[in-house]
């Protein structure tokens, strides 16, 4: 069950990682 959930948001939570990523090089 938890991997159908992680297939569907699978792009989701890529999406927010490579967000926070780009926050955080502004950041600095």
């Amino acid at each position: 069950m938890i991997f159908d959930f992680l297939k569907k948001y699978k792009y989701l939570i890529v999406i927010l990682l490579s967000g926070i990523a780009v926050s955080c090089d502004r950041a600095e």
